[in-house]
């Protein structure tokens, strides 16, 4: 008579889940940290294919999109808070200086090209004003409530659904706001970079697009798939 422990369907399902939930949240992280995105990209590829077929045994209901979404939501907005971060408190670090002297020379000019921590004795960064206070808004308000409301729409909570329906109309607006000014001192400011336009377009486009499309599909999101329980909704094997 075979008396080995059973283990029973939810239990099994919740073990795969977190295995999914290190790949996936984990490579958003790293993805979000820029110097490590190759990493990070790798470890929600595979993250993505475990919850696939997750996704067809029936443990996992959260639909692909929302998860798409959401990973998206938090590797950007780490990359968003690095880099204005980086640029308001750490700017003469060896390792992010650098980076920015190639994205002013190459790309955008102003981050570079007017003085380089020339602006304030009290914050570093891109001599533009324009930049340094996107910096502080954003920073300090708009991607700290942008990642946590996607992590909670990976969560499939209601709360996640609900701020990140607020968070990316901000998005949105910020960067409408962001691609005007842009445009209009294109000419001092872009064209005098390296490589101006496909550049600029190859580093920036996924940022400025994603959330014109994102809104789309977070408005005509199902309420019923979140809820107020932690983790995505599991099919009963009953």
């Amino acid at each position: 008579m075979n008396h080995s422990p059973q283990v029973s369907a939810p239990q099994s399902a919740a073990v795969s889940e977190k295995v999914i939930d290190r790949w996936l949240l984990g490579g958003a992280v790293l993805l979000g940290l820029s110097l490590t995105c190759v990493i990070g990209m790798t470890m929600i590829t595979y993250g993505l294919y475990l919850e696939k077929q997750a996704r067809q045994a029936g443990t996992i209901t959260r639909p692909a999109v929302i998860t798409a979404i959401a990973l998206y939501g938090i590797s950007n907005g780490l990359i968003e808070l690095f880099s204005a971060h980086g640029m308001l408190w750490a700017s003469s670090n060896e390792i992010f200086s650098p980076l920015v002297q190639v994205y002013g020379i190459y790309i955008d000019e102003r981050y570079w090209g007017y003085g380089y921590n020339t602006i304030s004795q009290w914050w570093g960064g891109p001599a533009d004003q324009y930049e340094t206070t996107w910096n502080m808004t954003t920073g300090f308000f708009l991607f700290p409530l942008y990642t946590v409301a996607h992590y909670g729409l990976y969560r499939m909570e209601r709360w996640g659904h609900y701020w990140s329906l607020i968070s990316t109309w901000l998005f949105l607006f910020c960067n409408i706001h962001y691609s005007i000014n842009h445009a209009i001192g294109s000419f001092e400011n872009v064209l005098s970079a390296g490589y101006p336009v496909w550049g600029w377009a190859l580093v920036n486009y996924p940022y400025i697009i994603t959330p014109f499309i994102a809104v789309f599909i977070l408005h005509a999101a199902n309420t019923t798939w979140f809820t107020g329980n932690t983790g995505p909704k599991e099919i009963s094997s009953h």
